[in-house]
């Protein structure tokens, strides 16, 4: 009876143990399923985070895309005259005359005025240079600074601004403020027809807007009578963009450029 009663214990022990080894099993796994289950829960809200994020990321970038959307100056537009007015390129002065005939354009658009004909734009291109001749010794070249000088001494005009370190997209970013800039550019490079072949090795003109959709530069380029409005493809521009100096002669033809200039009018 003793060795019955024994074998019976052990064998309730044995099931007791092995009652207890799968109660602990089956509670790991419905705890690892309840763990599965929150995770479950817990991606869709990190997702729906990371969702919020990029949303608002794009956000900013179409917000500054739409800031940096340029459109021609059409409030204010920019009168154009050719640096012969009159159609005589025999003229030095004319010949010479796109740093003249650029500063006139952009001082009638401060000035809110016309040219009256092209006898007024020519005169006012002959003024400059005669106060050039009178001031620097030359009216060839003049650079940005000298054409700085111009607008202080011979139009007591100071709200401009010179750069010689800028992007592309600095461009964009002043013709977005209503601002007007005034470039030198080597003048081959901008590959335009209606230049007398193969075109100026010094040049200046003013970039009156930007047409977001073609990629172009919107000038009034005073090197041609066709110049008015002329487009130029954004690159093409921004590479021709040239600081040459001022002086009585040209100079040579740039094998690279690498320093650059820009004279930024504001009318504010």
């Amino acid at each position: 009876m003793n060795k019955r009663k024994i074998f019976l214990g052990i064998v309730f022990l044995i099931a007791v143990l092995f009652a207890g080894l799968f109660f602990l099993r089956v509670n790991f796994e419905q705890k690892e399923k309840q763990d599965a289950g929150d995770q479950v829960q817990i991606l869709p809200e990190e997702k729906n985070v990371q969702d919020e994020n990029e949303k608002k990321s794009q956000l900013i970038e179409n917000q500054e895309e739409k800031q940096t959307q340029i459109k021609q100056v059409e409030n204010n537009k920019v009168p154009f005259t050719s640096q012969a007015p009159l159609g005589d390129w025999s003229d030095p002065r004319n010949q010479n005359g796109c740093e003249e005939a650029s500063v006139a354009m952009a001082m009638r658009w401060i000035q809110n005025k016309t040219f009256s004909s092209p006898n007024d734009a020519q005169q006012e291109i002959f003024d400059i240079a005669k106060f050039e001749e009178k001031t620097f010794g030359y009216f060839v070249d003049t650079d940005v600074s000298d054409v700085g000088k111009i607008l202080v001494d011979f139009y007591d005009f100071k709200n401009f601004t010179i750069s010689k370190s800028f992007i592309l997209d600095d461009l964009k970013k002043e013709l977005a403020k209503q601002n007007i800039i005034l470039v030198p550019v080597y003048g081959r490079a901008l590959k335009n027809p209606n230049f007398t072949q193969p075109g100026p090795i010094t040049h200046m003109l003013v970039i009156v807007g930007w047409d977001a959709k073609t990629k172009e530069f919107i000038t009034n380029d005073p090197g041609t009578k066709r110049g008015e409005n002329y487009r130029y493809d954004e690159k093409v521009l921004f590479d021709a963009i040239w600081a040459y100096p001022s002086g009585k002669n040209h100079p040579d033809a740039p094998k690279s450029i690498k320093e650059k200039a820009m004279l930024v009018i504001n009318r504010n």
